[in-house]
């Protein structure tokens, strides 16, 4: 038992403590209900304040100087006010870099399983409908379109009659509007396969789309193209994208030249069209590079057999347009013979050949005579 004065003291502490707990700020400011609030501050404190606690308790039985009790009181009561005014984690959310490490998880198994089969399954649709189909698929899933899709759209487009090309190509390609954002976007931000960029511009230079409608779409093509030459492994991929540009007018001088060196590091894997179209294109736009023509020189030389006629035929033609006269190619007369055995008969053919060898008479390279080519007479047709 302890004398009346001093458990007075106690108590006159412990009211003074209550007051200033009552007077913080109430809970209903942080959100919780009316109902709430009477369970909420009589929670006990956090355990960092608990062995404040229970010496306060321990005062109704040990004796304690009346101001201590009512420092450790007064220092409870702060804390608890800090702890209840303090806002709630759920409403700040996770940090920025939690956030970002969050949004940047990949969709789970089951979803991305899900797109792969759907993107499949459309490219199966893709791959057996007419021009008209290709269009309503687009306008019904054109959503759901993933790069490859968009490719194989385009692709298959252009692989349809003359008829379907001219269809088309009406109105400076009014049918095929929807495809350009899409498309657009995909060139702009471009992470596949060199493939599916060589497939979407091949398809624009097939189809002549010319104009301010599709300047956008040719400028993204070029900055895609000039990305995806740097590691193409694909000669075809890259003559694809040539032949395009020159086909469009477009001569991008700054994309040939990149062409060019790719086409360069991989030109022993060049196949005998691959290697004419390129050369067609560098012709039509009269990039001459002495290097790759060179190079294209000595591989179609080593392969000479595997040429047909039409490739002979345009392999000629664009060596007489850029002005060069690769020895190595026509000095030995073997070129005129692969040419008299490949038959050439197409008037396209004997056009071009015919340049070839006016070409070769104005120009004396020292191997004229062994590069004389008899071609077959065809009437003329007007």
């Amino acid at each position: 038992p302890l004398p009346a004065g001093e458990a007075r003291p106690l108590s006159q502490t412990d009211t003074k403590a209550l007051a200033h707990r009552e007077a913080a700020p109430p809970l209903a400011v942080a959100g919780p209900s009316g109902h709430e609030q009477p369970r909420l501050q009589s929670q006990p404190p956090p355990p960092s304040l608990a062995p404040t606690a229970s010496r306060g308790v321990a005062a109704t039985s040990s004796p304690l100087p009346a101001g201590e009790a009512q420092s450790l009181s007064h220092a409870a009561a702060e804390a608890l006010a800090r702890r209840e005014v303090a806002p709630p984690s759920a409403v700040t959310g996770p940090s920025g870099h939690e956030q970002s490490r969050l949004q940047s998880r990949p969709p789970p198994p089951s979803l991305a399983s899900a797109a792969k089969r759907r993107c499949v399954r459309l490219n199966g649709l893709l791959g057996g409908a007419s021009c008209e189909g290709l269009l309503r698929l687009h306008a019904q899933h054109g959503e759901d379109f993933d790069a490859i899709n968009l490719s194989t759209c385009w692709c298959r487009l252009v692989r349809g009659t003359s008829e379907d090309i001219a269809w088309l190509q009406q109105e400076n390609g009014e049918r095929l509007l929807p495809l350009r954002s899409q498309t657009l976007d995909v060139l702009a931000n471009w992470t596949s396969d060199e493939q599916t960029v060589a497939n979407i511009v091949h398809a624009m230079g097939r189809l002549q789309l010319c104009g301010s409608r599709w300047a956008p779409l040719w400028e993204a093509g070029e900055g895609a193209a000039a990305a995806m030459a740097g590691a193409c492994t694909k000669p075809q991929a890259l003559a694809m994208v040539a032949w395009a540009f020159a086909a469009a007018g477009r001569p991008a001088a700054a994309l040939f030249e990149v062409l060019s060196g790719a086409a360069l590091r991989i030109v022993r894997a060049f196949d005998p069209q691959s290697l004419a179209n390129m050369a067609w294109a560098l012709a039509h736009v009269n990039q001459r590079v002495p290097l790759l023509l060179d190079a294209f020189a000595a591989e179609a030389s080593s392969h000479l057999s595997d040429f047909g006629a039409e490739y002979l035929a345009v392999l000629a033609w664009a060596y007489a347009v850029l002005d060069y006269p690769a020895h190595g190619l026509f000095g030995d007369g073997r070129f005129v013979r692969r040419c008299s055995a490949a038959d050439v008969h197409e008037l396209k053919d004997l056009t071009q050949l015919h340049q070839w060898q006016l070409w070769l008479g104005e120009r004396d390279f020292g191997y004229r005579a062994r590069a004389r080519l008899t071609l077959p007479q065809r009437p003329c047709q007007w």
